[in-house]
């Protein structure tokens, strides 16, 4: 416990160290809590909301998506892909999960995001912390890539069964001659 304890200090000392490092955490406190402890607060949430637990934890994980990816944008001068993925590298370092990318199209705008061994979703029978994930994916994305039009679905649950949640991001096609004009 003590080697953690002290690989863990000096990961939070070096995130505010180095802001090209860790971009998304050099302009923003990080809260650090047991994961025991946010799964009871979650079910907590959850148990409180009903219903709405999923449209809370959707809105949450945009607005961090929102914010992270403006802080990335604010502190380095990286290309749109390299701000995403200096992003999902961020959410995987604070154990969202495992975080796999398939069927990438344009840019690494578009395709399917597999998220495996999260522990936000442990014992997450209803699926709404999954918003989390979605909503953070699509306010990531739409502010890394400025764009509004984006759509993320998610296409398996761990709260459902399945062995890992995994969510399509796409974007809407515009025609050829419409793009040109507009």
């Amino acid at each position: 416990m003590m080697t953690a304890g002290i690989r863990l200090r000096s990961v939070i000392e070096e995130r505010h160290d180095d802001p090209l490092k860790y971009p998304t955490m050099a302009s923003d406190e990080a809260l650090l809590m047991p994961a025991s402890v946010m799964e009871r607060m979650a079910e907590a949430i959850d148990g409180s909301l009903g219903k709405e637990a999923e449209k809370f934890w959707y809105d949450l994980g945009e607005e961090m998506g929102k914010s992270m990816a403006t802080n990335v944008i604010a502190k380095t001068k990286s290309k749109r892909s390299r701000v995403f993925k200096l992003l999902i590298e961020e959410i995987q370092l604070m154990g969202w999960g495992k975080i796999t990318i398939y069927n990438k199209k344009f840019g690494g705008i578009e395709g399917t995001f597999r998220v495996e061994a999260a522990t936000l979703l442990r014992n997450n029978q209803s699926g709404s912390r999954c918003q989390l994930l979605r909503g953070f994916l699509t306010g990531s994305l739409a502010t890394t890539y400025n764009a509004d039009d984006i759509t993320c679905v998610e296409i398996s649950c761990t709260g459902k069964g399945d062995r890992y949640c995994e969510f399509k991001v796409e974007r809407p096609r515009k025609s050829w001659l419409r793009s040109v004009f507009y």
